[in-house]
């Protein structure tokens, strides 16, 4: 993605700067990072509406088919390897990742979320990722940039050089979001967004025609 390309662009800036001894430059990488007044990403941005979606055991998107992982690090844990960098002679010149180490595909992403609400997990509706990026480009264009691809990152560099600890599990930390959230009256009423549920109502009706059509010619 441009995203990701900048962010490269960005880094040898910086490691240039380090080689010609015009400061010295240490790189850090964190990669989902949430906090407790934040929110809890999902197949379609970062509305809290999604809470109250499973809340209410309405179904729930996924992109593709909900195999690919993802990781989310609470901003308390993240900010170990921001302390341990800070006038680290060892650290410099060098990049270090600091996402979180739990490695969840999205189908259970959503189960760990389901849990922290402490409700059962409603249906989850797979939608290819292009077609959905199509259909909700403003919401689910990062699926097609990021989120349909496996983020697996190694943090035993920045465990070694910054004494990074991840310590906060994702369903503690999203317990904690949704504990914030709630005694804040900050998650959204999913009733408010009709296309949610218009693009899991066209999604079915696509899928069942389309059943309709082949499956005869495969009989």
């Amino acid at each position: 993605s441009d995203y990701g390309r900048n962010k490269v662009a960005c880094e040898r800036l910086f490691e240039q700067a380090h080689a010609d001894g015009r400061f010295v430059v240490t790189i850090l990488r964190p990669a989902h990072t949430y906090c407790d007044s934040g929110t809890i990403v999902h197949s379609l941005g970062w509305s809290t509406s999604m809470l109250d979606r499973i809340r209410k055991g309405k179904p729930i998107i996924v992109h593709g088919d909900g195999q690919s992982l993802w990781t989310s690090a609470h901003a308390d844990d993240v900010a170990t390897g921001f302390v341990g960098a800070i006038g680290n002679a060892r650290a410099y010149g060098r990049g270090y990742h600091l996402p979180g180490e739990e490695w969840l595909t999205w189908d259970l992403y959503h189960q760990t979320v389901a849990d922290a609400l402490g409700v059962p997990l409603p249906d989850l509706v797979h939608i290819p990722t292009d077609l959905l990026a199509r259909l909700a480009p403003r919401q689910a264009g990062v699926c097609a940039a990021n989120f349909q691809f496996c983020n697996v990152f190694d943090t035993r560099q920045a465990r070694e050089d910054l004494g990074y600890r991840y310590t906060i599990s994702v369903r503690r930390g999203f317990e904690r979001v949704v504990q914030w959230l709630d005694s804040h009256n900050a998650i959204a009423d999913s009733d408010d967004e009709p296309f949610y549920d218009a693009i899991i109502a066209g999604w079915q009706e696509l899928s069942d025609t389309l059943v309709r059509r082949v499956a005869p010619l495969s009989m």
